[in-house]
């Protein structure tokens, strides 16, 4: 039989830890939906943790009063069909509410007395009240991970089976809507809220355009688009690391067809023609640096800058893999990788003519 209520005899014994869970809500991009779905939980034993994603049944689902400072949004609307036109009744849902229950050594009592400790605001309580709070951070935030980890997947099989354009890409990480709360499983009291993550990003001063620069832009606009590498490259950069959402695989992907591209458009114009023999059936591009550069120019990548060529070789094997077997890519690497692509093309550029 299962109890309604905590285990209180280990609570005081403090040998088992206390049921929690982590209560979450994420605005989505307005996932439409058969009305009949509307209130439909799913569950799932994932990653060792129970979760249940729940989908709002009423547009003031998972509203709560105690957030002055949250807009208000309603979680579901009616989507917009035309009467007579054919189209079936559907809605859209804009938030949805994910809880991940796990074991940790949280319990009641000592949500009693940081309660009392903050009421003291003492500085000998000062110690406690900050030990409890990182405590329920800790696991607040094991609870939270798995959420948005689940909600990711959940949403990248929804998007690859909607055939709703408008739901983002699938690297695009659900967002927080509103606090989320660590609650204890059995009484639903709550021990801390915690509202969405800030971030704050801090850019060199050295990335500042010069006037040399702006007036290179400036001469190019009446020559037409810019090349393709370079316009492939920067799209790469901006996948990297300045879109909201980082899509680390699909920069490599860019990257590396954008290197290929420079590599073939420099050898292509300063390679005499005898020399490009074979160029056309190459697609691999550390080959192309290496073997097709010394017979086209008589240097190599791999021989004038073996570091970056190893990350050259790292980044055409890594593209392959991505389009062949859709590996996954470390955000790290690929920062690494975007990097020496910027380098190769500042090593093309310095390729002269073949004698």
């Amino acid at each position: 039989m299962t109890t309604t209520e905590p285990d209180r005899d280990a609570e005081q014994a403090g040998t088992t830890d206390n049921r929690l869970a982590t209560i979450i809500r994420f605005a989505l991009r307005g996932v439409w939906v058969e009305p009949s779905t509307l209130g439909s939980q799913y569950t799932w034993d994932f990653e060792g943790y129970h979760a249940t994603l729940t989908l709002p049944r009423h547009p003031d689902d998972f509203a709560r009063d105690d957030e002055p400072e949250v807009e208000p949004h309603p979680a579901i609307t009616a989507a917009p069909v035309f009467s007579g036109s054919g189209s079936h009744a559907a809605a859209v849902v804009h938030l949805v509410e994910v809880r991940v229950a796990f074991d940790g050594d949280l319990w009641l009592k000592d949500r009693d007395q940081w309660i009392k400790a903050r009421e003291q605001a003492s500085a000998d309580t000062a110690s406690s009240r900050q030990e409890y709070e990182s405590k329920v951070e800790q696991l607040w935030t094991r609870g939270r991970d798995v959420a948005e980890r689940l909600t990711h997947a959940w949403l990248a099989h929804v998007r690859t089976i909607a055939g709703q354009p408008w739901l983002g890409i699938t690297a695009e990480i659900p967002q927080q809507y509103g606090r989320s709360r660590l609650v204890d499983e059995a009484t639903g009291v709550g021990f801390l809220a915690f509202g969405t993550r800030q971030s704050l990003i801090v850019r060199h001063g050295g990335l500042a355009l010069s006037a040399d620069q702006l007036n290179h832009a400036r001469d190019q606009v009446l020559t037409g688009d810019p090349p393709a590498a370079e316009a492939l490259l920067a799209d790469a950069r901006f996948l990297a690391s300045g879109a909201d959402t980082v899509d680390a695989q699909r920069a490599v992907l860019i990257a590396a067809i954008a290197c290929e591209v420079k590599a073939k458009r420099v050898a292509i114009e300063r390679a005499k023609p005898e020399r490009r023999q074979g160029l056309g059936g190459m697609s691999d591009l550390d080959k192309i640096v290496d073997q097709f550069y010394q017979q086209a120019f008589g240097v190599s990548l791999r021989l004038s800058n073996q570091a970056l060529f190893r990350k050259i070789k790292r980044l055409s094997a890594l593209r392959n893999n991505i389009a062949h077997r859709g590996e996954p890519v470390d955000r790290e690497e690929c920062d690494q990788l975007i990097l020496a692509a910027t380098q190769l093309f500042d090593w093309l550029d310095s390729i002269q003519p073949s004698p």
